[in-house]
């Protein structure tokens, strides 16, 4: 170890101290540890001094954590700028991908599949208010999503473009604002890499795209915990503040955001020891409004909601709650933790995300060592919150990562942190440097197949896209005072073709075997029917009997679950006898 001071700064790492002057540039070596300060605006804000405290460090370098990327978890020591470098064109380069893959997942347009559809029903049918009620079609949602969603349907139109709107547009600042999170948390490259995992994972970019609040669920959750890590480490005023208002607006929009404001509220009780007289009253009464807006969406919201569907929806999630068992639920508990829950960036079930999950713990090993308890709460709370919802069967844990998205940001930052301190084991700095490039570039290229594979397969799948190409063909008026009808109710079809045949632009007589208003058309007919056993040629030749009737042929659509089975489409058109049409 070389020491070069000139006065009394005490640097703390790995369990060892060294004094280090403010007034000259100190270098500090021990086995494969390289640490260089530039003091006295060098000096990362998480450390304290011996009589008191560090100078503030500038904007940029407490952003970074430290001028090291391993500082803050006590990872082995990188200060070379080229490494440095690599880390930021890398991160440039996945977070570029990142969002480029959900921007072309958003313009390719998808059709809506079967719960986004069931959703989009609900805001047809309902006012503001009525949103307020239990969904049909076995939907829960939080309030502030449906309304929001609600305004984007009667202010843009039904298309998927602007249902989707929101949920890609807080998706997307979720991404970006945990960057900012990482970066707080991690040292350089372990922030980057959090970053990229996130950017370039799956689900995450999937539920951004979709009618559902998960992208929400994501962005609450960084919404809560980067002002509550900024005042972890920092310990001034305007975090707080930020924090108190974000608190009840997350719990509105998300349903598990309450776990994770519950872990913040926690983290920054920690801290409020050595907080002022003022930040104790901000978080206070920000506690207070977000165990308000808890309270009010439980008794009017969520647990209406969950009551309405409390059977089918157990039954559903049974697997994701713990088992009764106390001896099965350690094997339970690694299995959720290594399935979809984790899976960042790729992963899967039966195991298939233990690559992710080796990281994670990695990761948590090497952080416990830096973190304080203020920010282990912040991080891992959220996940014994959910886990004792799950035990008491009022939210499923792990089981899909689209239930799991509040839980992401951790999951991502272990394994970033895990990941990096592979890389940093490796001593020789042109070694790491090609680490540092492989590790960007394999992210980058698990983006760009991503797109690939949406641009060739845009659609989650190929019933919904023949579903809306089906009725976007049936629905196009051939002639002059043109009917629509469909034999069925409309409750009797699936949420698929529902939504398409009520968005389709045309009036369409519902129940047309009871309502035969559309037989008194002078134009064409179009007749629909999802039932396999009508003869609908037969049936409306009966009712018109001086008509053409052409009969289209029929055709099976899957475009819910498996084991519904397809829907039976038939169609017939019917012309005027002597029409031209």
């Amino acid at each position: 170890m070389k020491i070069f001071f000139g006065g009394p700064f005490v640097y703390r790492n790995r369990g060892f101290r060294a004094p280090v002057h403010r007034g000259r540039r100190a270098t500090i070596r021990a086995s494969d540890l390289r640490l260089v300060l530039d003091p006295p605006n060098a000096i990362p804000a998480q450390f304290s001094n011996s009589k008191g405290g560090a100078p503030a460090a500038p904007r940029e370098a407490r952003l970074a954590g430290a001028i090291s990327p391993g500082i803050l978890l006590g990872m082995p020591g990188n200060d070379s700028p080229s490494v440095l470098r690599t880390v930021r064109l890398g991160l440039l380069l996945v977070l570029a991908t990142g969002v480029a893959w959900r921007l072309v997942r958003y313009a390719l347009g998808m059709p809506l599949w079967g719960d986004e559809a069931a959703v989009g029903l609900n805001l047809l049918d309902r006012s503001f208010a009525g949103l307020l009620a239990p969904l049909d079609y076995a939907q829960v949602g939080p309030v502030v999503f449906l309304w929001l969603e609600k305004a984007a349907l009667l202010l843009l139109g039904t298309s998927e473009y602007a249902l989707r709107l929101l949920p890609v547009m807080a998706g997307i600042g979720g991404l970006l604002l945990f960057h900012q999170l990482a970066r707080v948390a991690l040292a350089p490259l372990a922030a980057g890499l959090a970053t990229a995992i996130l950017a370039v994972s799956y689900y995450p970019v999937r539920h951004c795209v979709e009618l559902k609040p998960y992208s929400f669920d994501l962005l609450a959750s960084v919404a809560l915990l980067l002002p509550a890590a900024l005042f972890c480490r920092d310990k001034t005023t305007l975090p707080l503040a930020a924090w108190m208002a974000v608190a009840p607006l997350a719990v509105f929009v998300s349903f598990p955001a309450v776990f994770v404001f519950g872990a913040s509220a926690a983290g920054l009780l920690f801290a409020m020891r050595e907080a002022s007289q003022s930040q104790r009253a901000l978080w206070l009464i920000g506690s207070l409004l977000g165990v308000s807006a808890f309270v009010w969406m439980a008794s009017s919201v969520a647990n209406p909601q969950f009551s309405a569907l409390e059977s089918p929806m157990t039954t559903y999630w049974s697997q994701s709650f713990p088992p009764a068992s106390f001896w099965k639920f350690p094997l339970w508990l690694l299995q959720t933790h290594a399935a979809n829950m984790s899976a960042y960036p790729v992963g899967g079930k039966h195991w298939g995300s233990s690559g992710t999950l080796l990281l994670c713990a990695l990761g948590l090993l090497v952080s416990s060592k830096k973190w304080p308890p203020t920010v282990l709460a912040l991080f891992l709370l959220p996940f014994l919150l959910t886990l004792a919802a799950a035990f008491m069967h009022r939210y499923p844990y792990g089981g899909s990562a689209r239930i799991a998205q509040h839980l992401a940001p951790t999951i991502c930052i272990l394994a970033g942190a895990g990941a990096a301190w592979l890389i940093e084991l490796q001593p020789d700095v042109k070694l790491r440097r090609l680490g540092v490039a492989f590790a960007f570039a394999l992210l980058a290229v698990v983006g760009l197949v991503g797109i690939a594979r949406d641009i060739g397969f845009p659609y989650k799948s190929p019933g919904d896209m023949r579903a809306r190409q089906l009725v976007r063909e049936w629905a196009v008026p051939s002639g002059k005072d043109e009917k629509f009808a469909v034999w069925e109710p409309c409750r009797d079809l699936s949420w698929s073709f529902q939504w398409f045949l009520r968005t389709c632009g045309v009036e369409i007589v519902w129940d047309a075997r009871e309502d035969r208003s559309w037989a008194t058309a002078s134009g064409p007919v179009n007749v629909l029917s999802f039932d396999r056993n009508v003869n609908l040629a037969r049936l409306v030749a009966e009712v018109l009997p001086d008509h053409r009737v052409t009969t289209h042929p029929a055709e099976d659509v899957l475009v819910g679950p498996p084991e519904k089975g397809p829907d039976h489409w038939q169609r017939i058109h019917c012309e005027a006898a002597g029409s031209e049409h």
